[in-house]
């Protein structure tokens, strides 16, 4: 199998992949050769300002008119990435290297392949299936200009407005198709970011929305201040997240404000945020994943580490929804809701007690005796070795196995009802997973 190779951290194989995208390291650049005299050279930055704005078959062919030409040419591959590519990963790349001497080419042809291969493994994924010719992704997005992961996010966080649009009104949601994705940043490193998102673009006047979500789900854990959260159409609210999505909780405040603290303010370094799950039988699994099955997929590679992110994936989509969002609710209040043994409208004991609430993520997992959402396993394959739809993956429960989509752990399907029959249509799957 050809894999390649990619920062660390982000380097996914392109066989398991839907749209997480794996990234390479920026290539070594090298300065620009045979630069003009003295006298030409103060001439050669305007005149990559305006070479910038021909073609590249036109600037070939200025590169053998003189040797100022040349460097000009070479030059107006800076101008290009500032005007198509400009970001904080530019940024940072051109403090390594001086602008005026450096050879950019290498590097700009490397952003556009970025941009291009994304837009392609967009166009076959099955969101243009659900938006038609409408385009959910802002156009400076495609190339990630800020974050190698800012593409990733805002179409997982597409991918999981799509889920719920289909878990609440079924697969046809006009407003939904309106919406266009603007910006994503990350606000705690690998777990919470910001996506904002235009809610009127065709309209003279627009109106933007920010959220935090979670980096695994996308799923909105709330708006970062009143001041930054306009109201909009009620409509588009309720496909945006929960009815009124209110600002974010103080215990997912208190847990994004301490993880901002510079690294000398903490006297132990901070937990990260699946340290804050519950489970049941912490003897047999990790964070609602089982020890067993970890220990196998240690042994497999990038393909092991992909497995165990689509394994997380799905335990943070399976956490009680007053883990993420609604009123605040600690671990044992939200099991003792899920058993039956109290109500969800009786006020929390700590709460009461004025603690400071903190984030509790609960994973319930007996039901009728059966543990549906503990990990056992996950398959990218059926149990006879044929690949799933490249969208979807399978998750082998000790109650049973579940079809999930892998960018966000969310659930299409179960064993006995194969995939659900909207979604059978969404991805141009059957009942298997496997593609039409």
């Amino acid at each position: 199998m050809d894999r390649k190779k990619g920062i660390p951290g982000t380097s996914i194989s392109r066989e398991f992949a839907y749209l997480d995208f794996q990234y390479s390291p920026c290539i070594p650049l090298q300065p620009i050769t045979l630069p003009p005299s003295l006298s030409q050279r103060k001439r050669v930055h305007a005149w990559s300002v305006i070479l910038s704005g021909i073609s590249d078959r036109e600037r070939r062919q200025c590169v053998e008119v003189s040797r100022m030409f040349r460097y000009a040419v070479y030059l107006s591959a800076v101008q290009i990435i500032k005007r198509d590519f400009g970001g904080r990963r530019f940024a940072q790349i051109s403090q390594q290297y001086n602008l005026h001497i450096t050879n950019f080419w290498p590097y700009l042809n490397r952003l556009r392949d970025e941009r291009d291969s994304r837009s392609r493994a967009y166009n076959l994924s099955f969101l243009p299936r659900f938006f038609g010719s409408w385009n959910p992704i802002s156009k400076r997005l495609w190339a990630s200009p800020d974050h190698e992961r800012q593409l990733a996010i805002a179409l997982r966080f597409i991918i999981t407005r799509v889920w719920f649009a289909i878990s609440v009104n079924g697969r046809d949601q006009k407003n939904l198709r309106n919406l266009v994705v603007t910006d994503a940043n990350e606000i705690v490193r690998n777990e919470v970011w910001s996506v904002t998102v235009n809610t009127t673009p065709m309209l003279a006047s627009s109106v933007f929305e920010t959220f935090y979500v979670i980096q695994s789900t996308c799923e909105v854990i709330g708006l970062p201040s009143p001041a930054k959260a306009p109201a909009i159409n009620s409509d588009i609210s309720l496909l945006l997240s929960t009815p009124d999505t209110p600002s974010l909780r103080v215990d997912w405040s208190d847990y994004v404000e301490n993880r901002l603290l510079p690294d000398g303010s903490h006297t132990v370094p901070p937990p990260p945020l699946l340290s804050y799950l519950k489970w049941t039988n912490a003897e047999e699994y990790t964070q609602g994943i089982s020890k067993l099955w970890l220990s196998r997929i240690a042994k497999e590679g990038e393909v092991g580490e992909y497995k165990m992110k689509v394994a997380e994936r799905y335990v943070m989509a399976c956490v009680m929804g007053n883990s993420v969002s609604g009123q605040w609710m600690s671990s044992n209040h939200m099991a003792q809701v899920f058993a039956g043994t109290t109500s969800l409208d009786l006020p929390d004991t700590r709460a009461r007690r004025k603690e400071t609430p903190k984030v509790n993520l609960f994973l319930p997992a007996d039901y009728c005796m059966c543990r549906h959402h503990l990990v056992e396993s996950v398959h990218f394959t059926t149990g006879s070795g044929r690949a799933l739809h490249p969208a979807l993956a399978v998750v082998q429960t000790p109650g049973r196995e579940y079809f999930i989509l892998r960018d966000n752990g969310m659930e299409v399907g179960c064993e006995e009802d194969g995939v659900w029959p909207t979604w059978m249509e969404l991805l141009n799957c059957n009942g298997k997973g496997l593609r039409r």
